[in-house]
């Protein structure tokens, strides 16, 4: 079994941004917008790094 860790869920206009670990893959993000999941599946080594990705995916910068 895969475990995920929720690092962050903070609100953005375009939704909400979720940055997870998981021990198969490692550091991601996604955005939760109106039921559906945007995002795409590259892997960053922290937290941060997914953070910041993703801040500057939705057009929030960080």
């Amino acid at each position: 079994m895969t475990l995920t860790k929720i690092h962050l869920l903070t609100t953005t206009p375009l939704g909400i941004l979720i940055v997870y670990f998981t021990n198969g893959s490692g550091w991601e993000f996604r955005v939760l917008s109106n039921g559906s999941i945007f995002g795409h599946s590259k892997i960053y080594y922290t937290a941060e790094a997914a953070e910041r990705a993703g801040r500057v995916w939705v057009g929030t910068g960080w």
